[in-house]
C-alpha cells in the first residue's frame, strides 16, 4: 500500500512538473513582438468593405501567400498525398449532425454581416444540437457553433459575430495548411501528425498556378480539415482543430480589428471574457496553446498600447496591391 502510494505520488509530481514546464508565461516584450508581427490595423482597418477586409488580410500576410503558393502549386506533394490519405469522417459530421434550422435565419446574417464570402462563397454557419460550448470552423468554411454556447452567451448577436470572426481569421489565412508546412519544415511531420490524430481533406479544385492575381481562398478551395481529437458523446464524430500558439494570437487580432473595423470597439475581448473559458475547458486547444487569460490580456495590452500600431509594418502593402 504505501508502495502504491509512492507511486501515485511520484505521478502527480511528474504531471505537475509536465504542466508547469508546458505553460508559457508572456511578457510585455513577447506581447510587443506578436503585436508588431500579426497587428493588421494598417492594412485592414483602411477596408471599404466587410468583405474588402478580408481580400487585404490575405494579401498581405505573408504565411498566407506562400501557403497559397503550396497549394495553388506543384510543390508539398506529399504533404497534400499524406492529408488525402487521412479522408476521414469530418463529411458525415457535416451531412449528419443536428442542427437549430430556427436560427439558420440569425446564422446567415453573421455570415452575410462578415463579408467572408467574398474570398469564400461556400462559407456558412451552423448552429448544432450538441450540449458543450464549442465554436470551431474548417479551412473550406465551414464553421459551427453548438447549441451550448448560444445558450452561454444568450443568442447575444454582438459575441456571436465576434466568436465567428476568431474562426474565420483561422479559415482565411488556412493556418491548418500552414501549420502543416511549418511542422514539415521542422522535419518533424511525426510530430504532426501524432498531435492531429485525423485529418480531412476536401478538394473541390486546386488551381494549376503559380501567379496570385487576386490571392483568394475561393481560387483554390483547399480546405485542409485536420483534427487534434474526437468528441464523443454526439451522434457523429466531431473534428476539433489545434494551431499553433501564435496562429491563436493572430486569429485573436484579426477578430479584435474586425469587430473595432466594425464600430464595435473591443467586442471581441468581451467575448472572450463571457465563452472563451468554457471553450477552452470544455474543449481545449492543447497543450501548448495559451491560456484565455492570456489572449486576452495580449489584447488589452494592444488596445492599451495604440503607438504600437504605429510601429507594424504594412506587410509591403503598396507593391502587393500592383
Amino acid at each position: 500500500m504505501k508502495r502504491f502510494t509512492r507511486i501515485v505520488a511520484l505521478a502527480v509530481a511528474l504531471i505537475a512538473v509536465v504542466v508547469n514546464t508546458s505553460a508559457k508565461s508572456y511578457s510585455e516584450k513577447d506581447f510587443r513582438k506578436l503585436i508588431a508581427r500579426y497587428d493588421v490595423a494598417d492594412t485592414v482597418m483602411h477596408a471599404p468593405s466587410a468583405g474588402a477586409f478580408w481580400s487585404l488580410l490575405q494579401r498581405t500576410n505573408r504565411n498566407y501567400l506562400d501557403a497559397y503558393k503550396s497549394l495553388s502549386g506543384d510543390g508539398d506533394k506529399d504533404l497534400k498525398r499524406d492529408m488525402q490519405a487521412l479522408l476521414a469522417q469530418c463529411g458525415e459530421y457535416f451531412r449528419n449532425v443536428p442542427t437549430r434550422l430556427d436560427l439558420e435565419p440569425m446564422a446567415e446574417e453573421v455570415v452575410q454581416y462578415s463579408g467572408l464570402r467574398a474570398i469564400n462563397p461556400i462559407a456558412i454557419l451552423s448552429v448544432t444540437r450538441e450540449p458543450d460550448v464549442a465554436f470551431f470552423g474548417y479551412s473550406n468554411g465551414y464553421i459551427f457553433m453548438t447549441e451550448g454556447l448560444y445558450n452561454m452567451v444568450n443568442g447575444n448577436p454582438i459575441d456571436i459575430q465576434s466568436l465567428f470572426a476568431c474562426e474565420a481569421a483561422h479559415s482565411a489565412l488556412q493556418h491548418v495548411y500552414a501549420h502543416a508546412r511549418w511542422e514539415k519544415k521542422r522535419r518533424n511531420r511525426a510530430r504532426f501528425w501524432g498531435i492531429f490524430g485525423a485529418a480531412v481533406l476536401t478538394t473541390v479544385t486546386i488551381a494549376a498556378t503559380h501567379d496570385c492575381p487576386d490571392c483568394t481562398v475561393d481560387a483554390i478551395w483547399f480546405g485542409a480539415m485536420l483534427a487534434t481529437m474526437v468528441i464523443n458523446g454526439t451522434e457523429q464524430q466531431r473534428y476539433l482543430m489545434q494551431y499553433t500558439p501564435e496562429q491563436i494570437f493572430e486569429a485573436d487580432i484579426v477578430a479584435y480589428r474586425f469587430m473595432e473595423w466594425a464600430g464595435y470597439g473591443d467586442a471581441y475581448i468581451r467575448a472572450l471574457q463571457r465563452a472563451g473559458y468554457a471553450m477552452d475547458a470544455e474543449n481545449p486547444l492543447g497543450d501548448e496553446a495559451p491560456e484565455v487569460s492570456t489572449r486576452i490580456a495580449l489584447l488589452r495590452y494592444m488596445a492599451a498600447n495604440p503607438n504600437l500600431r504605429h510601429k507594424v509594418k504594412a506587410n509591403n502593402l503598396a507593391s502587393r496591391l500592383h
